[in-house]
C-alpha cells in the first residue's frame, strides 16, 4: 500500500537497532560470545532485560547478574566489539519492509530522523549500509541527549531539530519502534507511535498506538497530532 499525498505524515522518526535492521540478532550473538568467554551463560531472561537498552542500564545488569568488575566489563566490551563489527557490515540486515517504506518516504520528501540509545560510532556504522545511506535528515545518538528512552527527550530533540531544519511546524509526526522503552518514549513525546513486532517476544509493545508485524506506509499516518 502506497502513501497518498493527502495523508502524508509531516515527519517520521525511526529507532535504529531492531527497527531499521536486525542488529539485535548481532547483539545477542556478540553478548553470548562475550559472556561465554568469562564463563557466563546468556539466557532468554537475560536477553529480555538487557537488549534494547542504553549501555548504563546494561552495565548495571551485568554487575547485578554476573558480578562483573570494571576489568571484566572492559574485556566484555572488547569481545562484543570484535564480534559485532564484522557482522554489522551485512546490508541484508536491513528489514526489507523498512527499506521499501523508506523508499516511499524519500520519494515524497518526508523529513526523516533516526533516534537511538546507541553511541554515534555504532549509528554511523549502521547508517553506512547501502539501504540506509543518506536517508536521514537528523540523527540523534546516545551522546546527543542527557536522558535516554523511555524519556521522551531523544524524540523531542529530533523533532525540534527537524522543525528547525524544515522551518515547518510538523504536527503529524510518527515514531517507529520495536522496544518497550522506545514505545514509551515515542508516546510520551506525543507522537503517533507504531511498534513493529518481529516475533522475538522480547518486549511488551501493547502501549503503542499501533502494533504491526511488518511495516507499511499507511501505518505511519497519524490519527492524532504531535504537540
Amino acid at each position: 500500500m502506497t502513501l497518498s499525498d493527502a495523508v502524508l505524515p509531516d515527519a517520521v522518526l525511526f529507532d535504529c537497532d531492531g527497527t531499521l535492521l536486525d542488529s539485535e540478532t548481532v547483539t545477542v550473538r556478540s553478548m553470548t560470545a562475550a559472556l561465554a568467554e568469562q564463563g557466563h551463560v546468556l539466557t532468554e531472561e537475560h536477553v529480555a532485560r538487557m537488549v534494547g537498552h542504553p549501555w548504563p542500564r546494561t552495565r548495571g545488569l551485568l554487575v547485578e547478574l554476573f558480578g562483573m568488575t570494571d576489568r571484566d566489563m572492559a574485556r566484555y566490551r572488547t569481545t562484543m566489539r570484535r564480534t559485532a563489527i564484522p557482522l554489522l557490515g551485512d546490508p541484508a540486515l536491513v528489514f526489507d519492509d523498512v527499506a521499501a517504506v523508506l523508499d516511499q518516504l524519500t520519494e515524497h520528501n518526508v523529513p526523516l530522523a533516526v533516534v537511538t540509545s546507541s553511541g554515534r560510532e555504532h549509528l554511523e556504522r549502521v547508517l553506512d549500509l547501502a539501504p540506509l545511506r543518506g536517508r536521514f535528515d537528523v540523527q540523534v545518538a546516545r551522546e546527543d541527549v542527557e536522558e535516554h528512552k523511555p524519556s521522551p527527550l531523544p524524540y523531542a530533540t529530533a523533532l525540534q531539530q527537524l522543525r528547525r531544519l524544515t522551518g515547518r511546524e510538523l504536527a503529524r509526526v510518527s515514531v517507529v519502534e520495536d522496544s518497550h522503552a522506545g514505545v514509551a518514549a515515542g508516546v510520551a513525546a506525543g507522537c503517533w507511535t507504531v511498534a513493529v513486532d518481529r516475533g522475538a517476544g522480547l518486549h511488551d509493545l501493547d502501549h503503542a498506538d499501533l502494533v504491526v508485524q511488518r511495516l507499511e506506509p499507511s501505518h505511519l499516518v497519524p490519527l492524532h497530532t504531535s504537540p
